[in-house]
């Protein structure tokens, strides 16, 4: 399947565009293109090679034009707002995974939740994510209109990241910020693998030239997480259930989200505003897994008025085994 330039039929979608090679400006001015991908020999060997659907012009040469950005707009609609009439962190990285995950259709990749390349299936290879972290400024609101840009990009040697940009279409203000790293897996031996030059060079031909990142400094995205020894509040034994599933039968990172959330007291929630949230993915949880969601307020924001951090882990119960680390930063609410 491939996205279209069109409002689909549910009317969720209100728009979709692939960025061509050397065009990395401002979305409103970019033409939009569809896109379909085909399967093509190039000196002996499969390639996939993006192709404009009929009507639309003729067989594009994958070197000269192949989309490395995709932008989406979406509507807030009222079933994806709470009691403040505003989306939770949760919805919006949802929003930001259907981007991400469109990009990676529209250019091709499998549709089976792992978005792998020719050479990745070659070499049983798929991706996982290892961390994500956003930044909210300003939650949309039932009824708005949001604009998602999102990208890909290597991360040094052996990884790879995306980021997102999120702008509310009326006012034109960037109003949150994510970025995600990932790192490549063996299929069968569940076991990390380096990214071979086969791998490399195909996905070569999709990552942004030159290089852009949507935090100017990175070290906050980067900040370790350190393991939660004691803890001050906690949500014991959480199950998995089936809405809560992912197309690969693992939960979905949202899900990983609320069960954080739910673990901190109402008057948190009541009292203050989420800023940002890091994760830090650790192991797998399934549909059989029983966890444990603990939180805990981080001793140098405890005297600070204006603005709380927490620091959270989710593991498996049984076993103690980590699911997750991450860190939220909570600010003053904005009305």
């Amino acid at each position: 399947m491939t996205m279209m330039d069109a409002v689909m039929s549910s009317g969720r979608l209100i728009n979709t565009q692939s960025w061509p090679i050397g065009d990395v400006g401002d979305a409103r001015r970019a033409r939009p293109t569809s896109w379909r991908t085909t399967t093509r020999a190039v000196n002996g060997n499969a390639v996939l090679a993006p192709e404009r659907f009929p009507g639309s012009g003729s067989l594009l040469e994958r070197s000269s034009y192949c989309p490395r950005r995709n932008v989406e707009s979406f509507s807030i609609r009222s079933y994806e707002v709470g009691e403040n009439r505003k989306i939770s962190i949760a919805t919006l990285a949802n929003l930001l995974q259907e981007v991400a995950c469109n990009h990676a259709r529209n250019n091709g990749f499998s549709v089976d939740g792992f978005a792998t390349t020719l050479s990745m299936r070659k070499y049983g290879l798929i991706w996982v994510i290892t961390r994500i972290h956003i930044e909210v400024e300003e939650y949309p609101k039932w009824g708005d209109n949001i604009e998602i840009d999102s990208w890909f990009q290597f991360q040094g040697k052996n990884g790879t990241r995306r980021d997102w940009r999120v702008t509310n279409t009326r006012t034109g203000k960037v109003i949150a910020r994510a970025t995600s790293t990932f790192a490549l897996m063996n299929e069968q031996t569940r076991r990390l693998a380096r990214i071979n030059d086969d791998v490399r060079n195909e996905f070569c031909l999709y990552v942004l030239h030159p290089p852009s990142w949507v935090f100017v400094d990175d070290a906050v995205t980067k900040k370790p997480i350190s393991k939660l020894s004691e803890y001050q509040h906690v949500k014991e034994n959480l199950k998995p259930s089936l809405a809560d599933l992912d197309m690969n039968q693992h939960v979905n990172n949202a899900t990983y989200m609320n069960w954080i959330l739910e673990s901190l007291p109402r008057e948190v929630h009541t009292k203050n505003e989420l800023n940002s949230m890091t994760l830090e993915f650790r192991c797998e949880c399934k549909r059989e897994n029983t966890i444990n969601a603990c939180s805990s307020l981080e001793i140098d924001d405890k005297n600070d008025e204006s603005s709380s951090t927490f620091t959270h882990l989710l593991y498996l119960v049984g076993s103690d085994k980590e699911v997750s680390r991450s860190r939220t930063t909570w600010r003053k609410p904005s009305f």
